[in-house]
């Protein structure tokens, strides 16, 4: 198309959001599942670190900080 004009179907940023979120909800589990094997392989405390206002984690063992999406709504029950 020329002319810069560009037409989205609406749904198309629905759909990124929702990847988003999964790509997100999937990274948490693993790092849940890493720390739980690594408290279970040394036999002692592991930690997962979630800062919700921050939109981070950490995980004991590893020295990164992980980013989750600004646009997934962060919260503990």
């Amino acid at each position: 198309m020329f002319g810069g004009e560009m037409s989205l179907d609406p749904r198309t940023s629905v759909r990124y959001e929702y990847a988003k979120l999964s790509s997100a909800t999937r990274e948490v589990a693993s790092a849940l599942r890493y720390t739980r094997g690594q408290a279970l392989i040394h036999g002692g405390e592991s930690f997962f670190e979630l800062d919700i206002s921050g939109h981070k984690y950490r995980v004991s063992g590893r020295n990164k900080t992980f980013k989750l999406p600004d646009s997934v709504d962060l919260s503990l029950y």
